[in-house]
């Protein structure tokens, strides 16, 4: 998940560093894909966070954009 987005909470972003359409296209098929787990946890490079504020969280960075 950390090569998707950073940092976790209401800030959260889609990685800047990589291209803006692959990035958005990917993100959203995890999103998809992940809607119908039952998961507790997320790790990103510096920081673990629950899965449903993780996912929520996710979500508004992706339709943010």
């Amino acid at each position: 998940m950390c090569d998707y987005a950073f940092p976790p909470g209401s800030q959260m972003r889609l990685n800047p560093y990589s291209p803006v359409n692959e990035i958005r296209a990917r993100a959203s098929r995890l999103l998809d894909l992940i809607s119908s787990r039952s998961l507790k946890t997320v790790c990103g490079y510096n920081y673990v966070v629950g899965f449903e504020a993780w996912r929520s969280d996710f979500g508004n960075a992706l339709f943010r954009g």
